[in-house]
């Protein structure tokens, strides 16, 4: 099977964001109004590994570095769930906010 071009993948991550997003807001409608912005490359100046994506919650938006498109659309959602699980994180400021957007995503999506 031919590889997909980067461009539809990305329409195709873009659709599913869509989608999750709008599940997700039916447990939490603060995030309803997030958006994907994608950003050529890498989040940081370190380029780590694991750097994929950042999620801006007064702004309700969800950075994604391109990077992703390299990788199954398994990687982008959880990607994408985990992130959009901090933006439903009230308490998003306080320590344990990695572990709360967890468990924030596996409540709205039943994903583990």
């Amino acid at each position: 099977m031919p590889r997909e071009s980067l461009t539809s993948r990305r329409a195709s991550y873009e659709r599913l964001f869509r989608i999750e997003r709008d599940r997700f807001a039916r447990a939490f409608p603060r995030v309803r109004a997030a958006r994907l912005r994608w950003l050529v490359g890498c989040s940081t100046i370190a380029c780590a590994r694991r750097d994929f994506a950042y999620a801006e919650f007064r702004a309700r938006t969800i950075t994604m570095s391109t990077r992703v498109l390299e990788y199954p659309a398994a990687t982008f959602l959880g990607l994408i769930l985990h992130e959009l699980g901090h933006l439903a994180d009230e308490r998003f400021h306080e320590a344990g906010a990695e572990r709360r957007a967890d468990q924030l995503a596996e409540r709205a999506s039943g994903l583990r």
